[in-house]
């Protein structure tokens, strides 16, 4: 089949490479591949013991510290009892041993992504709980459907809280993920002050540290539908991917969280101090969920991974055709045998809402290609008419007329149970 599956009241047909003309929507229009190979997610699986909103976080020494304990019980670093003790005036904290706080938390760090009526839900999350990520509102704006990446696969992800005066959403799991749980201080950032912002970038499958200082404070910054107030601004170019990324201090504690926007300028955020308050009592209502006929997603996350050549053209123009809603695009990637079966007007309604994402090609040859990938889908418009997220492993037919390869049937990978399994 060539689409997801059934329509709402509509049975589901079984898939074959000569497929009724529904049945080739449901396979071939599982379509956009944003590859977020979460490996680079992983990092050093360390979680805090009690995950959440804290005002506190675990100290890190730093590269010349060995800490030892204090007549009060603080650490202190150890002196050299063979030379005269120092001035307290000359003792400097040591710099922010970053790579070693990005090592820490990266396993909680997850992409966010969503299908949307524009096509902008991408950002980054960050853990505070088994099944709680916290992520800029602007990332699941208008949002059909919406999950978060994580090194073991996509989770379905709901918008059950949001803050509208701090651009702040936080999103409940279906399933619990494992990973580092971030702390989130209220003390506001101070100018001059080093921090590590941790997050996607949107063309990046891996979290990315990027060391910065805290430029300004107590900005404000306004949007055609919204002035927000009590921002503070870090040095570093703006990237959408990195809606969401916290911003932290040397102890791995968030102090803030970038705040991306495609009306703001640069990597504005938003103090600690907003964020826990949108955690624990949220001023706004929940996230509006979008209603529009062809959602789609964030063009700049269709990746092929492991094709080469024309199959990853191929599938660069039908996945990509999928998730910009562009179907006409979609349906000029398929061969005579598929085409013969019907005309796009068939072929649309099975495609419909699709967002496809993380598409590896696993193998190929002359005539056959294998591809994974991963789908969320608008409510009732998946497979099965209830499934919102689904992970595929098909075998494409691919075909080549005037020089061109196109995709001519596909089927369930050899030695699978089924086309897709829930997320």
């Amino acid at each position: 089949m060539l689409e997801y599956g059934p329509q709402p009241n509509r049975g589901r047909r079984t898939l074959a490479i000569a497929l009724s003309v529904c049945g080739a929507a449901l396979v071939l229009g599982v379509g956009v591949a944003l590859i977020l190979n979460a490996t680079g997610l992983v990092g050093l699986p360390r979680v805090h013991p009690q995950p959440g909103v804290s005002t506190s976080a675990p100290s890190l020494p730093g590269p010349s510290q060995n800490p030892t304990a204090s007549a009060d019980g603080s650490a202190s670093p150890t002196a050299d009892k063979s030379s005269p003790a120092a001035p307290a005036s000359s003792l400097t904290p040591a710099p922010p041993d970053f790579p070693a706080v990005f090592a820490l938390v990266r396993s909680g760090v997850v992409r966010v992504l969503a299908s949307t009526c524009d096509g902008t839900g991408v950002g980054t999350g960050f853990l505070v709980g088994d099944r709680t990520v916290v992520t800029s509102l602007q990332s699941v704006s208008q949002a059909v459907a919406t999950v978060v990446v994580t090194s073991s696969g996509p989770v379905v992800a709901r918008v059950t809280s949001t803050d509208q005066t701090h651009g702040v959403a936080v999103l409940t799991l279906d399933d619990s993920v494992s990973g580092y749980h971030f702390t989130v201080k209220a003390a506001q950032p101070k100018v001059g002050e080093a921090v590590g912002v941790v997050g996607l970038p949107s063309r990046r499958r891996a979290a990315d540290l990027s060391v910065t200082t805290v430029s300004s404070v107590d900005e404000s910054a306004a949007t055609s539908s919204r002035r927000y107030s009590g921002l503070a601004r870090v040095t570093g170019s703006a990237d959408p991917g990195l809606g969401g990324a916290p911003v932290v201090d040397g102890d791995g504690a968030v102090i803030g969280m970038i705040f991306a926007h495609p009306e703001v300028k640069g990597r504005v955020l938003m103090p600690g101090g907003a964020i826990r308050k949108s955690i624990t009592a949220p001023s706004g209502a929940k996230a509006k969920t979008g209603h529009c006929r062809h959602p789609k997603g964030d063009p700049r996350q269709t990746v092929i991974t492991g094709g080469s050549g024309r199959l990853t053209r191929l599938l660069q123009a039908y996945f990509g055709g999928l998730n910009d809603a562009d179907y006409q695009q979609a349906y000029n990637q398929l061969g005579p045998k598929i085409t013969r079966t019907g005309s796009l007007k068939d072929f649309e309604p099975g495609w419909v809402s699709s967002y496809d994402f993380n598409i590896v090609v696993r193998s190929s040859s002359s005539g056959r290609a294998w591809v994974t990938f991963d789908s969320i889908f608008a409510q009732g418009r998946g497979p099965k008419g209830t499934t919102t997220c689904a992970r595929w492993s098909l075998d494409y037919t691919l075909t080549s007329s005037n020089g061109r390869l196109l995709i001519n049937g596909a089927n369930k990978h050899a030695g699978a149970a089924d086309f897709f399994t829930p997320c």
